[in-house]
Order: structure tokens, then sequence, then C-alpha cells
């Protein structure tokens, strides 16, 4: 048995020179395996247990004090996993970054919901100047935000008397949402104010060179165009539209901004076209199961026509259409007809006597 340490070393001495000079190269190999064992297990436990390692002073002190079961449940990494593990972030740190950008989304949603009907509550009390700051304030954030320029474009209009201003906001709106029927005709509106047709009209055509496709751009580039006595370009525009299938389009609509832009037979050969269309639709059973919507709607597409003919004050075609189409259609409950197309779309303009 060995009894003290000087006693070991002489035992270790003994062995060294027993073994020769390759047994002294594999001892030493094996102390320094051992001390970068011990070195990088020291640093495991103090990137992964500083606490513990505060208390207790140092990794050799937790060694002695804790069982191989008892770190283990502490989730020290093991050593061959060093090199993948040790400097990974863990799992809920991700998660909860990702809350935290979801709560900071929804609370900016809820700020702009507050902002603006807080700048509209300040207009409808009349104070505008201060529901302007707001309104700015929501688009320094958000520049695209329709409603806010929408807002600011009005109070621009009515109530400061700056149609230019307006412009450049509303135009702006119309480029975040060119389907805005109401913000296109308030464009040209304003332009017509101002007696500058031909910015509009650039404004308008640049607009539709990016969206073809979009028929509310169109009727907006057909008003200036035909405005600008440009018929023939409006009317090949409107044309257009109207022969692609592909495109999602009102021919009541089509025929309403012929009429308005002073192209009247374009207009009343439209109106024609649509009752033809009902007209097939009857004789091919399109309206087999329900008949008396077939008879409904071509008595609609026949007063879509009287509207237009009223309108160019061709009184007798109008109300021989009325005598002989309409009412045979309805069978004399013509009041009934006469207020259904009141409500439908084939009656824009209201103009019957």
């Amino acid at each position: 048995m060995i009894k003290s340490a000087h006693q070991y070393q002489s035992i270790v001495c003994v062995t060294i020179m027993a073994e020769g000079k390759d047994s002294v190269f594999e001892f030493l190999n094996s102390c320094v395996f051992l001390l970068l064992s011990l070195l990088t297990f020291y640093l495991v436990l103090s990137l992964n247990q500083p606490e513990d390692i505060r208390s207790h002073g140092n990794a050799f002190e937790i060694v002695q004090k804790e069982s191989v079961a008892s770190l283990l449940q502490k989730e020290v990494i093991p050593l061959t996993d060093i090199g993948a593990k040790s400097f990974t972030k863990p799992k809920s740190f991700d998660s909860e970054k990702e809350e935290k950008i979801e709560v900071s989304e929804e609370s900016s949603q809820e700020r702009l919901t507050r902002q603006l009907a807080r700048a509209k509550d300040l207009s409808d009390q009349g104070l505008f100047l201060e529901s302007s700051v707001i309104l700015q304030d929501i688009l320094k954030d958000h520049p695209e935000h329709e409603q806010s320029l929408i807002e600011l474009g009005m109070i621009k209009l009515i109530n400061e008397k700056s149609p230019r201003l307006a412009s450049e906001y509303l135009e702006r709106a119309l480029r975040v949402n060119p389907d805005n029927r109401a913000i296109m005709a308030e464009i040209y509106e304003i332009y017509e104010e101002l007696g500058d047709m031909p910015s509009g009209l650039s404004f308008m055509q640049n607009l539709y060179d990016e969206h073809p496709d979009n028929f509310n751009l169109a009727t907006g580039l057909s008003m200036f165009l035909a405005h600008e006595n440009r018929k023939q370009e409006a009317s090949q525009i409107l044309e257009t539209m109207v022969t692609d299938s592909q495109k999602d389009v009102s021919l009541q609509d089509v025929a309403d901004l012929y009429s308005q832009i002073g192209l009247n037979q374009k207009a009343l050969d439209l109106h024609q076209t649509m009752i033809e269309q009902e007209k097939d639709k009857i004789e091919t059973g399109y309206y087999a199961e329900v008949p008396e919507h077939g008879r409904e709607n071509l008595a609609l597409a026949y007063l879509g026509k009287v509207s237009e003919l009223v309108e160019q004050k061709k009184y007798e075609e109008a109300e021989s259409l009325i005598e002989n189409k309409v009412k045979t259609l309805y069978k004399g409950n013509f009041e009934q007809v006469i207020e259904i197309f009141e409500k439908s779309s084939f009656n824009t303009r209201s103009n019957l006597p």
C-alpha cells in the first residue's frame, strides 16, 4: 500500500525508468489529455451554471459536491457535444422574440386605428388643423394609408380651399386603390375647377398605363380625353374594355359613359346589345327555373334604352318602347317595373318623364 506522496513519486520514477523513453511520452500525453479534459469540463460548467460556480468557487468543488446524476439533471452539455451545442441559443429565445414582434405589430395597428378615429372626430368638431396634424403623423409611418390620404385631401379641398394640394393627396390615394370610383370622379372635378385638364389627363394616362385592365381608370381616362375633344381615343379605350372577355365590365356603366362624353349612338347601340343578351338568355333556358326573372331583366334592359332615349330627347321612341315592350312584359304591372328600374343599375340618371 502506498502511504505517502513521496512513496508514489518513487514508484512512478522507477516505473518510467523501467519502461523506457517511449513510456515517458505516453505518460506525458496522458497527463496532457487529462488536464485538457478537466479544463474543458470547467469551461462547460462556467457557461452553463454560473450560479453554481459563484456559490461553490470552482469546477473542482462542484465535482466534489454533486454527483454525476445531479449534473445531468441540470442539463450539463456532454463533452462530445460542445462544438455543436455550447453556443446555440435556447429555443425559447426565438419564440419570445416572435411574440414581442407580434405584440408590437398589434400595438401599431391599434395606435393607427385610434389616431384615425381621433382625426375624424376632430374634423367633425370643426378642428381641421388639429385633425391634419394627426393625419400627417399617420402618413409619416404609413405613407400609403388610403383613408388618411382621402381625409387630408378633403380637408385641403373643402376647408382650406386648396384644390391643388387636395389633388396631390387624392392622387396618392387613387394610386393606392385604383378602383376607388368616388376619388377618381373627385380628381376629375378638381382639375376641371382648376382649368388644368391637361395635367389631370397626364396623371390619369400614366396611372392607366400602369393598370391597363382597370375599368375605373379607363373610365377616368376616357372622361379626360373626351373633355379635350379626343373622343375617338376615348371610344377606343371603352371598346377594348367591352370586347375583352377577360375584363369584368358593366355594359350599363360603359353605355352611361358613352352618353356622358357625347357618343350617343354608341350608347344606344350598347343598350340594344344588352337587350339582345337578355333575349338570348330567355331563349336558351337560362331563366327556365325562374322565368319571371327573365322577363324582369329584359324589361329593365328596355328601360335602360328608354332612359338613354329620353336623355337624347327622343321622347316618342321612348314612349313606344314603354307601351309595346315594357308594359307587355309585365302585363300591365307598370308601376312595379318602374319601381324596380329606379332601384336598379339600369337607372343611373333617373331621366324617365
